[in-house]
């Protein structure tokens, strides 16, 4: 009689396989992909962006429906894209990175305002100190009426364009990590839909396993029975029944488990009960070229992209904490008409240049460049990590990929 043991990994072999390279997958992409969408400090007011549980759950969508439905893993990645917490919170901070470079790029551009002032007055002279004899101690109500546009415009700022520069590249670090976001949710859910389908494979082997034991029971018994086996053979056959029930009763359990699992990934309601309509059938890696495969990641990769995008952000920053101790030129106007009213009125202008330059904001100016290199240092010993540690992810993602196609 063949062992349940070695029946049980011939089943199995080819879902663990795919498992085991999503894995590999994961192995590589969660220590790098996450560590890109992590804040530096660079924008105290931009939205979190999403950790490694993120991904793991879901806003739920839809109506629990009283018969299973079929998801397929195309429909699952699907469902993920537009539901996965933490494709939603990768898009809440790109639209505050958005926000933040509009906020500094108005720093950049004049500015442009109407008013209109209908003024009534009546003066108390005697409350103003002065008492004239023979003059009337109330003054008044007269009015005027005002209608002027002001113009303000920052014509030179050094601080002012660096900062507006940093808010650039922060706002192109948050779109790719956002698309990083996605891949990510691809991989989690691929993963999460595969581990099922491994499930559903060990259930089905073994209750193959419970059925050829139930035989093999039944003949130990019919032998004992009639007397050409010992009492021991029966025991034997039963303990192995029973020790495959129980394998049983923990695979169902897993499946359910990683079912759940699968659900939360997506936004699917957990009282719905699904089937997976897609199979992952075997497929070896015979040509598997690990530098190719490494120049690929170094090429696509969004979350080295997302960081370089940061650590020149960081670079702006400090660069303009710099530059606030340079003079800066600024421009007022405004032209409006004044009179008693509208009609009766008088075209006046302003105009107004301003030179500013700091003399004595030294503790400030010290404390702002401070923070900035700090984070211009960190955020370039995380790229230099990433950079340095990327080839030995991938060497270890292609060695684990090597091992379980060998396993």
């Amino acid at each position: 009689m063949i062992s349940s043991k070695h029946r049980e990994k011939g089943t199995i072999f080819p879902c663990g396989l795919l498992a085991a390279l999503l894995a590999a997958g994961l192995f590589v992409l969660l220590p790098c992909g996450l560590a890109a969408q992590q804040s530096l400090g660079l924008q105290p007011s931009q939205a979190a962006g999403p950790t490694a549980q993120s991904y793991q759950g879901s806003v739920t969508a839809g109506e629990t429906s009283g018969q299973p439905i079929d998801l397929s893993l195309d429909d699952a990645i699907q469902r993920g894209l537009k539901n996965n917490l933490g494709v939603i919170l990768s898009s809440t901070q790109t639209a505050s990175a958005r926000g933040q470079r509009l906020s500094q790029l108005q720093t950049l551009l004049p500015s442009i305002d109407a008013s209109f002032k209908d003024t009534v007055s009546q003066v108390d002279l005697p409350a103003e100190g002065l008492k004239i004899p023979g003059f009337p101690t109330i003054i008044g109500p007269f009015g005027y009426q005002d209608l002027r546009a002001t113009l303000n415009w920052s014509l030179v700022n050094v601080a002012s364009l660096r900062n507006y520069l940093a808010a650039r590249h922060n706002f192109a670090s948050a779109q790719l990590s956002a698309e990083d976001a996605r891949d990510m949710v691809v991989l989690t859910v691929g993963n999460a839909y595969l581990l099922v389908l491994a499930d559903e494979t060990q259930v089905s082997s073994v209750e193959a396993q419970v059925s050829t034991s139930k035989i093999s029971l039944d003949q130990a018994v019919a032998n004992h029975d009639a007397g050409t086996a010992p009492k021991l053979d029966e025991l034997r056959a039963r303990v192995d029944y029973q020790s495959l029930q129980q394998q049983l009763i923990v695979a169902k359990n897993s499946l359910e488990k990683d079912k759940l699992a699968l659900a939360r990934t997506i936004g699917l309601p957990l009282a719905q009960s699904f089937f997976l309509t897609d199979q992952a059938p075997y497929a070896a890696f015979d040509q598997l070229d690990v530098e190719a495969t490494i120049r690929q990641a170094h090429a696509n990769r969004k979350d080295l992209a997302a960081m370089l995008e940061q650590v020149k952000a960081a670079e702006q920053q400090r660069k303009a904490a710099t530059a606030d101790r340079l003079p800066t030129l600024a421009f007022s106007a405004d032209y409006g008409d004044i009179g008693v009213n509208l009609s009766h009125s008088h075209g006046t202008e302003d105009i107004t240049g301003t030179i500013s330059v700091p003399l004595f904001e030294e503790f400030a100016l010290r404390g702002e460049a401070g923070c900035a290199v700090a984070t211009r240092r960190g955020a370039g010993a995380i790229e230099r990590q990433k950079c340095s540690g990327r080839r030995g992810h991938s060497r270890c993602a292609a060695g684990y990929c090597f091992v379980a196609k060998a396993g």
